[in-house]
C-alpha cells in the first residue's frame, strides 16, 4: 500500500510538474508575442509621430500663407506707379540708387521688371526689403546679389535687384 501510495504522489507531482512546465512554456509563448506585437505598436507610434509632426508644420506654414492677406492685394496701376513706390522705399531707408532699369519696351516688356543697383547700409537694405513686402499691390524680388567692398566700412554693401510687379494690364 505504501508503494501505491508513494506511485500517487509520484504521479502527481510529476503531472503537477508537467503542468508547471506547460504553464511556463505557453507563458513565454505569449510573452514574444506580445513583445513582437509591442514592438510593432512602437514602431507605428513613431512612425505616426512622425506625421503629426510633419502635418503641425504643415499647418503651421498654411496658416502663415494665411495670415499674408494675399486675396486683398492688389495690382499696379501702371509702371510709374510701381517706380515710384520701389524709389520711395528706397529713399525712406537712405538707399542710393546707382541704376535703374526697367525691361519696358525690351522683347514687348510692359515695364513689370525693375532692375535697381543700390548702395547702402546693410540694415537699410534689409529694412527697404522688408518695406516692399508693405507695398500694396504684388510684387517679388527675382534675384538679389549682395556684395561688400572690403575697402568700404563694415556695414556699407551695393546690391544688384530685380523685383517684378503685377501690373493692371497684365
Amino acid at each position: 500500500m505504501n508503494n501505491k501510495i508513494a506511485l500517487i504522489f509520484t504521479g502527481l507531482f510529476i503531472l503537477i510538474c508537467l503542468l508547471l512546465s506547460a504553464g511556463v512554456g505557453f507563458s513565454l509563448h505569449e510573452l514574444r508575442a506580445y513583445r513582437q506585437e509591442y514592438d510593432m505598436l512602437d514602431s507605428e507610434r513613431n512612425n505616426y509621430t512622425g506625421t503629426i509632426m510633419r502635418l503641425q508644420q504643415k499647418n503651421k506654414t498654411l496658416t502663415e500663407i494665411n495670415s499674408l492677406n494675399i486675396a486683398h492685394t492688389g495690382t499696379a496701376q501702371d509702371t510709374l506707379a510701381f517706380y515710384s513706390e520701389v524709389r520711395q522705399c528706397a529713399e525712406n531707408n537712405r538707399m542710393n540708387i546707382l541704376s535703374m532699369a526697367s525691361n519696358q519696351g525690351e522683347n514687348g516688356g510692359e515695364g513689370n521688371i525693375l532692375k535697381l543697383k543700390v548702395e547702402g547700409n546693410y540694415y537699410s537694405l534689409a529694412k527697404m526689403i522688408a518695406d516692399w513686402r508693405q507695398i500694396n499691390f504684388a510684387s517679388r524680388i527675382n534675384s538679389l546679389v549682395i556684395r561688400r567692398d572690403a575697402a568700404a566700412p563694415t556695414e556699407f554693401v551695393e546690391a544688384d535687384i530685380e523685383i517684378e510687379a503685377q501690373l493692371t494690364g497684365e
